[in-house]
C-alpha cells in the first residue's frame, strides 16, 4: 500500500491501494487507528476529495469494506454511503471537509451490531468514480492530476455503450453548455458496426429533458439506481442514416416513443413531428 502525498510533497500518515471491491473500482482508503495508524486519515480524504473537484470529477460514490461490516452485511448495495437518500455524492469546490464529515456521520450508522452505542466513523471505504481510471486514482493521491483533467476524458466520444453511458452520467452532474457533436460520427467494428458517440450530447439533452420525454412529455417511467430518470436519447435521423451526432439530432424519448420512432409503421412522420415540436431538432437529410 502507497501513502497519500500531500501538496508540498510530504508522504501522509494515510494509506491507499487502488484496485477492485466486489467488481466495483476505486481507491481504498484504509481505517484510522488502532493507536496512531493512518492517524492523517481525515487530512488524505479532504485533499482526494479537493483533487477529484479540482480535476473535474463531478461526483464519488462511497462504500463501506471493512472486514466484520462485509461479513454482516454482504450485499454490496447495504454497506453504500447516502447523504439524503442519494448515493452519487456531488463534488462541490470548497466544501471538501463537509462531506467528509457527512460521509463520516453516515458511516458510524454503518454497524455490525445496530444496538450497539457508539460507532466508528473511521472503517475501511471504496471511493468510487465512472469518471475516474485507475490510473487517475493514482494521479489523485499523488497530486499530478491536473486540473479538469477527468472532464476532458469524461467528453471523449466512445463506441463502447457501457461506457458512454457510464461518461454520460457523470456529465450528467455537471454544468453543460450545448456541445458542438460531430457531423459525421465515425463507426468501428466491434462484434457488430458500431458508431462513436460523444457523451457530452447525450447528456445535455438528458439535462435538457429534465426528467420528462420531450415527444410526449410524459415523466420517465421510472427511475434508475443513481437516481437518475430513466430517459432513451434517440438521433431522429439515424447515425445509419447519415445523421450527425448533435444536439440538433438528438432528443430524449421514454422507452415507449423510442420504440415507435425505430418500429412506427408512421416512423418518418414521427420524425417531422419531432422537429416541428422541438425548438433545437433541425431535419437532416437521410441517405
Amino acid at each position: 500500500m502507497k501513502n497519500v502525498v500531500a501538496s508540498d510533497g510530504r508522504q501522509l500518515n494515510a494509506t491507499y491501494s487502488v484496485g477492485e471491491f466486489q467488481s466495483v473500482p476505486g481507491l481504498i482508503l484504509e481505517s484510522w487507528g488502532p493507536s496512531t495508524r493512518n492517524a492523517d486519515y481525515n487530512k488524505a480524504f479532504d485533499l482526494l476529495l479537493d483533487r477529484l473537484q479540482a480535476a473535474g470529477c463531478p461526483f464519488i460514490s462511497v462504500n463501506v469494506i471493512s472486514r466484520d461490516l462485509v461479513k454482516a452485511f454482504p450485499e454490496f448495495s447495504d454497506r453504500a454511503i447516502k447523504i439524503n437518500g442519494q448515493v452519487n455524492l456531488s463534488l462541490v469546490a470548497g466544501e471538501a471537509e463537509e462531506l467528509r464529515t457527512a460521509i463520516g456521520a453516515q458511516q458510524a450508522l454503518l454497524k455490525v451490531d445496530p444496538n450497539s452505542k457508539g460507532g466508528n466513523r473511521t472503517k475501511r471505504i471504496l471511493v468510487h468514480s465512472p469518471s475516474v481510471a485507475s490510473e487517475d486514482w493514482l494521479q489523485i493521491a499523488m497530486d499530478k492530476c491536473s486540473p479538469g483533467q477527468l472532464k476532458q476524458r469524461l467528453v471523449e466520444p466512445t463506441a463502447d455503450q457501457a461506457e458512454l453511458e457510464q461518461r454520460a452520467a457523470a456529465l450528467i452532474a455537471t454544468k453543460l453548455e450545448a456541445p458542438a457533436g460531430r457531423s459525421k460520427p465515425t463507426s468501428t467494428t466491434i462484434s457488430s458496426a458500431a458508431y462513436i458517440r460523444d457523451p457530452s450530447v447525450k447528456a445535455w439533452v438528458l439535462q435538457q429533458a429534465d426528467g420528462r420525454c420531450e415527444f410526449c412529455e410524459c415523466s420517465a417511467p421510472f427511475l434508475k439506481e443513481d437516481g437518475q430518470p430513466y430517459l432513451e436519447v434517440h438521433h431522429v435521423t439515424p447515425l445509419a442514416e447519415g445523421g450527425s451526432d448533435r444536439t440538433s439530432n438528438a432528443v430524449a424519448l421514454c422507452p415507449n416513443c423510442h420504440r415507435r420512432m425505430h418500429h412506427g409503421q408512421n416512423k418518418l412522420e414521427l420524425r417531422d413531428e419531432a422537429v416541428n415540436k422541438i425548438y433545437r431538432l433541425v431535419r437532416e437529410p437521410g441517405r
